[in-house]
């Protein structure tokens, strides 16, 4: 990480987070709520693709939501993200600079660990052939895989307070899959 970036597990740009590094749930979850069972959820609507890294293509309304992001908001603080794929992130000063770690529990349906290779493959491909929401929100973004569980993530607009939000709102895939 950079000299001026610590890693933690939460971040925000208006000062200290509300949840401890140990929290279990965020306080407006039911951490008891029931496991297992089955979700249907019924939409009018037409696709013609599985995949929604590349574009043009409709995929299902609700397909993103099988992939994880780096980061979680909080729904009960102002701009507030902790760690989901990312077991700590550091975020440099000038607010162009995210060094993420990811959590190395964080593995695949098959069972093999998300890699910031996967960070990286994800990001490049929405680059250049995702929907042009995606094109547009990472024209300035750059990668570095520093090891198979960090990786850096630059943005060419210092000061950008909404950088940390976009990228961890992205849907992070599998390179292998996809290759």
């Amino acid at each position: 990480a950079a000299a001026d970036a610590e890693f933690r597990h939460a971040y925000s740009p208006f000062g200290d987070v509300k949840y401890a590094e140990d929290f279990g749930a965020f306080d407006y979850v039911a951490a008891d709520a029931p496991k297992g069972g089955a979700i249907r959820l019924m939409r009018v609507e037409q696709f013609d693709s599985f995949n929604t890294l590349y574009f043009p293509g409709r995929t299902p309304a609700d397909l993103s939501l099988t992939f994880d992001r780096l980061f979680a908001q909080s729904a009960d603080e102002p701009a507030s993200h902790y760690g989901l794929l990312a077991e700590s992130f550091a975020v440099s000063d000038a607010l162009d600079r995210i060094t993420v770690r990811l959590n190395p529990a964080a593995v695949w349906s098959d069972g093999r660990p998300v890699t910031s290779a996967d960070v990286a493959f994800t990001i490049a491909t929405l680059q250049t052939q995702g929907a042009p929401f995606f094109r547009q929100a990472l024209k300035d973004v750059s990668t570095a895989i520093l090891s198979e569980r960090d990786i850096e993530i630059r943005t060419a607009i210092p000061g950008d307070r909404d950088f940390i939000g976009r990228i961890g709102r992205i849907p992070i895939q599998s390179a292998a899959f996809w290759s």
